[in-house]
């Protein structure tokens, strides 16, 4: 892949950026490879053009306090995440970057403060992978039931997974159909206002929607 080759890589969002300058992923790309390969300054100019396009973007953010953190100016990289600090919590990296600015400030409480910020936002992201894989594991069960021929226990295990995670797609979608095929609207109808709040835009759900009302008539 592309990632593997960085100089390649670099060529490539170089001539992206020839026919236009208005690409902030692109820069951000760039800067991102540059910072890797320690060529800071132009890291830095890179991701400052990101920034400046894309003004809010705390991923464009925390790798520009990264750079100027590694080029020595631990104060320029928490004037960076001043504006994205709100992230932290679904990007722990602004967490860490001002637990180091501040340390290298000298500032030893606040450094520690945010690193336990950073802590709970890691921990937090690893129970959220944990309790996703809890929730697969009935759904792969479920259908193997399915192809088994047992649609009951099918479903019963559907329903273990939604009370792992209730906004579950899947689970949902199955036993919304369920319900409809046995002509039970009312019992389909939670169900298909879940898949409404997870996914306006699914096909699926908008079509298994329209069988609802259709049965309504």
């Amino acid at each position: 892949g592309i990632k593997g080759q960085p100089d390649l890589a670099l060529n490539s969002f170089k001539k992206s950026l020839e026919k236009s300058t208005q690409n902030p992923q692109a820069y951000y790309e760039m800067g991102a490879i540059l910072y890797e390969k320690n060529d800071l300054q132009p890291a830095r100019d890179a991701l400052l053009n990101a920034v400046r396009e894309d003004e809010k973007n705390p991923e464009y953010r925390s790798k520009l306090a990264s750079t100027y953190l590694a080029m020595g100016d631990a104060q320029a990289a928490i004037d960076t995440l001043e504006k994205v600090e709100p992230a932290g919590p679904n990007i722990p990296m602004i967490y860490y970057v001002l637990a180091r600015a501040y340390r290298a400030r000298g500032d030893m409480a606040r450094s520690a403060g945010y690193m336990q910020k950073f802590q709970q936002a890691t921990d937090a992201a690893r129970d959220k992978q944990t309790h996703n894989l809890e929730a697969e594991r009935p759904i792969a069960q479920a259908q193997r039931q399915l192809d088994d021929g047992h649609p009951e226990a099918a479903r019963a295990l559907f329903e273990k997974a939604l009370e792992i995670d209730p906004n579950l797609w899947e689970p949902n979608a199955y036993i919304a159909e369920m319900e409809l095929n046995s002509g039970n609207l009312a019992g389909a109808f939670p169900y298909l206002q879940k898949l409404e709040k997870i996914d306006p835009e699914s096909a699926i759900g908008n079509f298994l929607i329209a069988r609802y009302w259709f049965g309504k008539k």
